[in-house]
Order: structure tokens, then sequence, then C-alpha cells
């Protein structure tokens, strides 16, 4: 049984992961690309610490992670924390597409924010011009 089938699939760049602690087996997956909001948000999903999910780059490489929100780094909008994925198993090939890779919704009200980013461009501190909700919803830090 291939226990990724009932896994959440999000996009993730894996060029931005890296080697940690000394140990090549020790990948973590910086979560911080506009890919990764947009997947997050087309499916729902607010990530939560411990979350495991299917990361892939379409058509070319997948591993399962668990996410985690580390407070020792800064997000890309330069605020204090940022959430990453430690790999837990191989990195793979895979056959993953693209899953509608050009949509954008806002995480709360569903509008497609790609016209709207298209205009004020990409800092990771937008807000939907309909219910102004961050577009970093979907990795808002945890509760304390």
């Amino acid at each position: 049984m291939n226990e990724a089938i009932d896994l959440p699939c999000v996009y993730a760049d894996f060029n931005g992961g890296e080697f940690v602690g000394g140990n090549p087996m020790d990948y973590v997956l910086r979560l911080t690309g506009y890919g990764t909001l947009a997947s997050l948000a087309r499916q729902g999903i607010r990530l939560v610490e411990g979350m495991r999910i299917l990361f892939f780059e379409p058509n070319d490489i997948e591993a399962i992670g668990v996410v985690f929100f580390d407070r020792t780094r800064r997000d890309p909008a330069g605020r204090e924390g940022e959430w990453v994925a430690r790999i837990e198993s191989e990195v793979r090939d895979t056959s993953l597409g693209e899953m509608d890779s050009r949509a954008h919704p806002c995480f709360r009200c569903r509008q497609d924010l790609r016209p709207h980013l298209s205009i004020v461009g990409q800092q990771y501190r937008e807000s939907c011009p309909s219910c102004s909700a961050s577009v970093m919803a979907p990795m808002a830090p945890p509760d304390k």
C-alpha cells in the first residue's frame, strides 16, 4: 500500500531545500514560494505543525515531509519564523503533473488572485482585494 496516496500533494521548489546537521540524510525543504502558497490555497490547506505532506515538483521529483514552523528563520516577507518540512522519505521520480498550477485563489473567499498579483506584484505582503485576507494565510504562523 502506498502511504502517499492518503497525503495532500503540495507543490514545492526542491531547490529551496538544504542539508542540515552535517547528515546527508537530513534535508529540510523551505516552504516559501508562491507556487506553494497557490497549491495550499487551491486545496484549502493551512499548514499545521506535524502535518505530513507529499511535496512534488511537477513531472520531476517528490518526497514526503513533516511540516514544522522554525522560529529561528525569517520568511520571505522578513517576518520571524518560516515553515519548513523535514523530508522523511527518499526523493523519487514523480509523474504528478501541474495540478492546475495556474489558479491562485484567495484562501478565504476563493477569488482568483492572479489579476491582482499581476498589478501589485509578489512581495508576500499582499491581501485579497475582496476580503482582505493575507496571501500568506495558508502559511500563517501557528497559534502560540
